[in-house]
């Protein structure tokens, strides 16, 4: 499973920014980003999980906030 790889990654990212660039602002960026592309990552996951094991959806929505649409707009910016 590339997962954990994946999240390694994502914060190998964030602290390349950290250690070559050091600005605050740039680095909060970049883990935005990662948080919201791992984030996504998690929910798709999730979902398959539940699939497998024929167990009911579960969408993350408080209010209006939905979590899986919030997730999936930050990482299309991102592109």
């Amino acid at each position: 499973m590339v997962f954990p790889q994946e999240v390694r990654q994502a914060d190998q990212a964030v602290s390349f920014w950290w250690d070559v660039v050091g600005d605050m602002d740039a680095v909060r960026g970049a883990a935005v980003d990662q948080v919201a592309r791992i984030g996504l990552q998690s929910l798709l996951l999730a979902s398959d999980i539940r699939k497998a094991f024929k167990l009911p959806k579960r969408r993350l929505v408080f209010g209006e906030y939905d979590v899986l649409a919030v997730l999936k707009e930050q990482v299309r910016e991102q592109d």
